[in-house]
C-alpha cells in the first residue's frame, strides 16, 4: 500500500450526557458558488478506513491489505463505548477517492474538503441506516429487499432531528 496517498483525519467527539446518542461522520467535497453558496460536489464518495473499534459495521468490508474496515461514505457510532465521556475517531482515506482530484493540494479555490458530524435522534439514525443500505445494494440482485424506516402512522415518511457540525480541512 502507498501510504503517501492517505489523508489522516482524527476526531474528537464529546457525548452529550445522559442521554443515547447515534453519531454519523462523513467527508464532502463542496465548492462555492460566487454569490457565497455552496454547492456539493461529490457528497461523501469515498470509503473511509480505520483501526477503530467503535463504528457499527452495518455498511463496512474487511480490507484485507490492511486489516482494518472500510466504510461506505458513512463511518456510523452510538455512544455506548464512551457514554457521557469523549472520545477520538481516526480513520484514513485514500487521495484518489477525494472525486477527481488525486491529491487535496489540487483542489481549486474556493474548493474545500469538509468533515461532518451529525448527530441525529433515534428515528434519524434509523432511516438514514435503512436508507444507506438500501443504497448499498441498489445494483444487487441478490440483496434482500431493505425496507425505509418510516415512523408516520397510515402513512411513509419520518418525523426526526439532527444536529451537524462541519469543520473544514482544506
Amino acid at each position: 500500500m502507498d501510504f503517501s496517498s492517505l489523508i489522516y483525519i482524527k476526531v474528537n467527539v464529546a457525548d452529550i450526557p445522559d442521554q443515547s446518542n447515534q453519531y454519523w461522520l462523513s467527508n464532502h467535497l463542496v465548492d462555492f458558488d460566487k454569490d457565497d453558496t455552496t454547492r456539493v460536489i461529490d457528497n461523501s464518495p469515498f470509503y473511509v478506513n480505520t483501526e477503530s473499534n467503535i463504528p457499527d459495521k452495518f455498511n463496512a468490508d474487511y480490507d484485507n491489505l490492511d486489516g482494518n474496515y472500510s466504510y461506505s461514505r458513512y463511518l456510523r457510532f452510538d455512544d455506548l463505548n464512551f457514554e457521557n465521556e469523549e472520545t477520538e475517531i481516526s480513520y484514513y482515506f485514500h487521495y484518489q477517492f477525494v472525486g477527481a482530484y488525486s491529491d487535496l493540494n489540487r483542489l481549486k479555490p474556493p474548493q474545500s474538503l469538509f468533515v461532518e458530524l451529525i448527530n441525529g435522534s433515534n428515528s434519524f439514525d434509523r432511516y438514514f441506516k435503512s436508507s444507506i443500505l438500501e443504497q448499498d445494494n441498489y445494483l444487487n440482485p441478490f440483496a434482500e429487499p431493505v425496507y425505509i424506516y418510516s415512523n408516520i402512522n397510515n402513512g411513509v415518511g419520518i418525523f426526526a432531528g439532527y444536529n451537524s457540525r462541519i469543520s473544514v480541512i482544506k
